[in-house]
């Protein structure tokens, strides 16, 4: 029987944990080059291209926030 109890508090521990760890936002490293159409930097030096309209799907879909961040 305790070791019933204790796998039930070990389950719902689990669930608990799980479910807070979702982030509603993301952060996004994204490089400096050129490889049209899949992704590529604007003048201004937003992150463009067809990668980013997938991830942009993928955020709505999800209702998350991305953030694309440059470390190159």
């Amino acid at each position: 029987m305790r070791n019933l109890i204790q796998a039930i508090s070990f389950i719902v521990s689990l669930t608990l944990l799980a479910s807070s760890s979702y982030s509603k936002e993301y952060v996004i490293g994204v490089e400096s080059l050129e490889y049209r159409p899949h992704y590529f930097t604007s003048s201004n030096g937003s992150f463009l291209g067809f990668s980013r309209e997938v991830l942009d799907h993928f955020a709505e879909k999800m209702n998350v926030k991305l953030t694309f961040m440059s470390f190159l």
